[in-house]
Protein backbone atom coordinates (compact mmCIF):
# COMPACT_ATOMS: atom_id res chain seq x y z
CA UNK A 1 0.00 0.00 0.00
CA UNK A 2 2.02 3.25 -0.93
CA UNK A 3 0.02 5.29 1.39
CA UNK A 4 1.80 3.61 4.46
CA UNK A 5 5.00 3.06 2.59
CA UNK A 6 7.64 5.10 4.06
CA UNK A 7 9.27 8.01 2.26
CA UNK A 8 12.82 7.28 1.65
CA UNK A 9 15.16 9.94 3.23
CA UNK A 10 18.57 11.30 1.82
CA UNK A 11 20.20 10.43 5.07
CA UNK A 12 19.22 6.72 4.85
CA UNK A 13 20.18 6.32 1.32
CA UNK A 14 23.43 8.49 0.94
CA UNK A 15 25.66 6.42 3.62
CA UNK A 16 24.38 2.95 1.73
CA UNK A 17 25.07 4.37 -1.67
CA UNK A 18 28.58 5.33 -0.34
CA UNK A 19 29.30 1.58 0.23
CA UNK A 20 27.57 0.85 -3.26
CA UNK A 21 30.20 3.39 -5.11
CA UNK A 22 32.46 4.17 -3.12
CA UNK A 23 34.20 6.56 -6.12
CA UNK A 24 31.45 9.43 -5.41
CA UNK A 25 31.83 12.16 -4.16
CA UNK A 26 29.56 13.75 -1.47
CA UNK A 27 28.24 16.03 -3.86
CA UNK A 28 27.82 13.13 -6.20
CA UNK A 29 26.45 10.42 -3.55
CA UNK A 30 23.81 13.68 -3.07
CA UNK A 31 22.51 14.09 -6.35
CA UNK A 32 22.72 10.34 -6.84
CA UNK A 33 20.85 9.44 -3.72
CA UNK A 34 17.92 12.05 -4.70
CA UNK A 35 17.65 10.31 -8.55
CA UNK A 36 17.21 7.13 -6.47
CA UNK A 37 14.58 8.55 -4.67
CA UNK A 38 12.99 10.28 -7.68
CA UNK A 39 12.81 6.74 -9.31
CA UNK A 40 11.60 5.11 -6.45
CA UNK A 41 8.58 7.01 -6.51
CA UNK A 42 7.87 6.75 -10.12
CA UNK A 43 7.94 3.94 -12.44
CA UNK A 44 10.41 5.82 -14.70
CA UNK A 45 11.61 9.01 -15.68
CA UNK A 46 13.63 10.61 -18.45
CA UNK A 47 17.51 11.75 -18.17
CA UNK A 48 15.91 15.65 -18.10
CA UNK A 49 13.38 14.78 -14.71
CA UNK A 50 16.33 13.27 -12.95
CA UNK A 51 18.68 16.14 -13.77
CA UNK A 52 16.08 18.63 -13.12
CA UNK A 53 15.36 16.68 -9.54
CA UNK A 54 19.36 16.73 -8.73
CA UNK A 55 20.00 20.23 -9.40
CA UNK A 56 22.40 19.05 -12.42
CA UNK A 57 21.71 21.58 -15.37
CA UNK A 58 24.85 19.53 -17.43
CA UNK A 59 23.23 16.62 -19.07
CA UNK A 60 26.98 14.45 -19.87
CA UNK A 61 28.42 16.01 -16.56
CA UNK A 62 25.59 13.90 -14.51
CA UNK A 63 25.49 10.85 -17.48
CA UNK A 64 29.27 10.36 -16.26
CA UNK A 65 29.07 11.23 -12.41
CA UNK A 66 25.82 10.21 -11.80
CA UNK A 67 23.71 7.87 -13.84
CA UNK A 68 26.71 5.29 -14.79
CA UNK A 69 28.03 4.57 -11.74
CA UNK A 70 24.17 3.54 -10.79
CA UNK A 71 23.61 1.70 -14.31
CA UNK A 72 27.36 0.01 -13.56
CA UNK A 73 26.41 -0.93 -9.79
CA UNK A 74 23.02 -2.46 -11.38
CA UNK A 75 21.18 0.05 -9.18
CA UNK A 76 19.06 1.58 -12.37
CA UNK A 77 18.53 0.08 -15.89
CA UNK A 78 17.57 2.20 -19.15
CA UNK A 79 13.96 1.24 -20.34
CA UNK A 80 15.54 1.10 -24.30
CA UNK A 81 18.20 -1.18 -23.75
CA UNK A 82 18.91 -1.99 -27.22
CA UNK A 83 19.13 2.13 -28.49
CA UNK A 84 20.71 4.08 -25.42
CA UNK A 85 20.38 7.09 -27.62
CA UNK A 86 16.86 7.03 -28.29
CA UNK A 87 14.53 9.98 -27.41
CA UNK A 88 12.06 7.86 -25.71
CA UNK A 89 14.75 6.86 -23.12
CA UNK A 90 14.40 6.82 -19.18
CA UNK A 91 15.29 5.37 -16.25
CA UNK A 92 13.70 2.73 -13.59
CA UNK A 93 15.49 0.84 -11.15
CA UNK A 94 16.06 -2.36 -11.45
CA UNK A 95 15.11 -5.36 -8.76
CA UNK A 96 18.52 -4.98 -6.79
CA UNK A 97 18.15 -1.38 -7.10
CA UNK A 98 14.27 -1.61 -5.18
CA UNK A 99 15.51 -4.15 -2.46
CA UNK A 100 18.48 -1.06 -1.62
CA UNK A 101 15.93 2.06 -1.24
CA UNK A 102 13.90 -0.22 0.82
CA UNK A 103 14.19 1.59 4.38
Amino acid sequence: DPDTMQKVELSQVCPKLSQVCPKLSQAQLTKSSIALIALSESPSLPISALMEKAGEANRSRFRTNILSPLIESLLVEPTQKDSPQSPKQEYTLTDKGKEFMKP
